[in-house]
């Protein structure tokens, strides 16, 4: 804050003092002449008990001392009545005489010799609210006689409530800066404080809606709404509601901000409430309840208890953030407390105030707690959008190192990925390794594995006659088996007919260089479906092994190939006459089971392959007491 802002704050706060003690600043020897220097002060006046909007000529007025506040016998004949000053005067030319008065409650009009001079508004329900307002008439010099002049003043109130001050006459001049004085301090510096302390709660509110898990912004924006109505209620004037649904809504806004501030407090300071939030809201509901009860006479007596309450309740608050503070040390928190410490003592001040305790003329005759809550307000508000930039600053340095984070995180992520990749490419070359091993085993391992055999028994018989020709046999099987591989890989099956007309032939030359009867069993569909070069090596492979297994094994005479592929589901069996799967038989003594060892490599290979093209193997005994292997491929799942 700069220097030249400090001083202007400073010849404000002077402005104030200055005008608050010009207020009351009456002299003058002789106290009912107007002099054109002195200040009369009016504390003697009749009083007529009687209503109506027309001056009384007759009645029965009897001497009151001013301030004077009415008592309840008055209420009972009637709330409205008259006063009559008389003020002896001797106007000058150009010098303009005012008529003031500090304080009122609730409604007036001013007549100087039998005109109406001033008048605060509505006489009926809902009466205009003067309670807070001063009253102030700069009168005509028409109308000023030279030597005793009558003051008539009509005044209205509610039970309980009425009264007026002093009248003070003097020169215009000084009672008008008295007036705009007594008016800035308790009218207008009021309507200034409203909007300000409701845009501060909306803000604040607005900061809760975008972090709704920091409730202490709610809390403190709830307080600053409940203290903007009862800032209304120092300067609303004309009511467009009920007077006694007023009083009940301004009062209860009193409980309702110091228990939402209760809650900040104790938020603010990290406390927890427990079983304070349920005695906190009982006491809410009961101010409720006791003020809407009755009429306005019972709910003044009401709000002395309760605001008394409220009081004992800010006390407590204070306590326990003392002792907070000292466990922690918080400067945010010993802050609160001199704030909470300046509302408490402006807030006996205004209690006593409306309890009478302290008079409504003198120097301190004002509500000093709505001067400094929204003080407080601004600093907590402050904090709090300190705090929330501080989180705000946090959160993007936070940011900033999450980003590194991420940075640092997606480089290392590429180079593991970099790594899969590698490793990826390594399995896939040794995938292909063991694929092409395979095809080799099932090609033409079988078949050199015989002219090895052939070989060596021609080297140990040294006998070359017949086996020459079986030899022969075995490499030209060998070879052709090349061939069939090379086909199948080179892509010349292309569709399912393709593959079954040439697993039938394939199966067919197999079955009869051993003398086995083999019959072919087809159902093809007109239109052909497209094969893989993959899925149909994989199909042709598999039905290779089953057809070396029969001939090996099986002992049959006859087998039966059938095959379908209708609605792009292929089918193909292999059934023999056989020895069946359980079946023992006798080679130089030794008991052999068919497929007795399923662990081997063959075996394996044909379960591997189905799991590759995702096919189904089903091998069984079949009805004669042989073997059926049978091979369902599904393109369309």
């Amino acid at each position: 804050m700069s220097k030249r802002w400090k001083g202007r704050q400073c010849w404000l706060v002077i402005r104030l003092c200055v005008g608050l003690l010009l207020t009351f600043n009456t002299a003058g020897a002789d106290p009912e002449t107007v002099s054109d220097v002195a200040i009369t002060a009016l504390t003697t006046a009749e009083f007529a008990l009687v209503p109506g909007a027309d001056i009384p000529l007759t009645g029965a007025w009897r001497p009151v001392t001013l301030t004077d506040k009415w008592p309840i016998e008055r209420y009972d004949v009637s709330r409205e009545g008259w006063y009559r000053l008389t003020v002896t005067a001797h106007p000058q030319a150009g010098k303009r005489i005012g008529i003031y008065l500090r304080r009122l409650n609730m409604n007036a009009q001013l007549f100087l010799n039998g005109s109406l001079i001033a008048s605060g508004g509505q006489f009926e329900e809902p009466i205009a609210r003067n309670w807070n307002y001063p009253m102030y008439a700069e009168v005509p010099e028409s109308l000023w006689k030279d030597g005793v002049n009558t003051i008539h003043i009509r005044h209205i109130s509610y039970r309980g409530y009425g009264y007026i001050s002093p009248v003070y006459v003097g020169p215009a001049i000084l009672l008008k800066k008295e007036y705009d004085t007594a008016f800035i301090m308790q009218v207008q510096l009021a309507r200034y404080l409203f909007p300000v302390t409701l845009v501060t709660g909306l803000f604040i509110f607005l900061i809760w809606w975008r972090r709704r898990k920091e409730s202490i912004y709610l809390w403190f924006a709830a307080a600053t709404f409940f203290w903007s109505i009862y800032i209304v209620n120092m300067f609303v004037r004309q009511l467009i509601i009920p007077t006694r649904v007023w009083e009940w809504i301004a009062h209860l806004s009193i409980e309702l901000w110091v228990v939402a501030f209760f809650v900040f407090c104790y938020r603010f300071a990290g406390l927890k409430l427990g079983k304070i939030a349920w005695a906190l809201a009982a006491y809410v509901g009961l101010a409720a309840i006791v003020y809407a009860y009755g009429d306005l006479y019972q709910l003044k007596n009401s709000v002395v208890w309760f605001h008394g309450t409220s009081l004992a309740i800010c006390f407590v608050l204070i306590l326990r953030l003392t002792v907070r503070w000292v466990q922690a040390r918080s400067p945010g928190l010993l802050v609160l407390i001199i704030g909470l410490l300046i509302l408490f003592a402006t807030g006996i001040h205004d209690w006593m105030f409306q309890t009478g305790f302290v008079g409504v003329t003198g120097i301190l005759s004002l509500h000093l707690h709505y001067y400094c809550a929204p003080l407080v307000f601004a600093f907590i508000a402050w904090h709090l959008t300190s705090r929330y930039a501080s989180a705000a600053d946090e959160l993007e340095n936070l940011n900033l190192h999450l980003e590194q984070r991420i940075a640092e995180a997606e480089a290392e992520l590429s180079v593991r990925i970099n790594r899969i990749r590698t490793m990826e490419q390594r399995e896939a070359v040794l995938h292909e390794r063991e694929r092409i091993a395979r095809e080799i085993h099932d090609a033409i391992g079988g078949r050199f594995s015989s002219a090895i055999m052939v070989t060596n028994l021609m080297e140990r018989k040294d006998e070359s006659g017949g086996r020459t020709d079986v030899l022969r046999k075995i490499l030209t099987e060998g070879l052709t088996e090349v061939r069939h591989l090379v086909t199948a890989m080179v892509g010349d099956i292309n569709n399912s007919s393709d593959l079954i007309y040439y697993l039938a032939d394939k199966t067919s030359a197999a079955l009869r260089s051993v003398d086995i009867e083999l019959s072919v069993d087809f159902d093809l569909s007109d239109e052909s479906w497209a094969i893989s070069n993959s899925e149909a090596l994989n199909i042709v492979r598999i039905i290779q092994e089953a057809t070396n297994n029969i001939i090996k094994h099986a002992h049959a005479t006859a087998v039966t190939f059938a095959a379908s592929d209708r609605h792009e589901q292929l089918t193909i069996s292999l059934e023999d006459n056989g020895v069946g799967l359980n079946s023992e038989s006798n080679n130089g003594g030794a008991q052999r089971k068919r497929f007795a060892s399923r662990r081997t490599y063959g075996i394996k290979g044909m379960k591997q392959r189905c799991l590759e093209i995702q096919a189904k193997l089903v091998i069984e005994d079949n009805d004669s007491g042989g073997c059926r292997v049978r091979l369902s491929f599904d393109r369309r799942s």
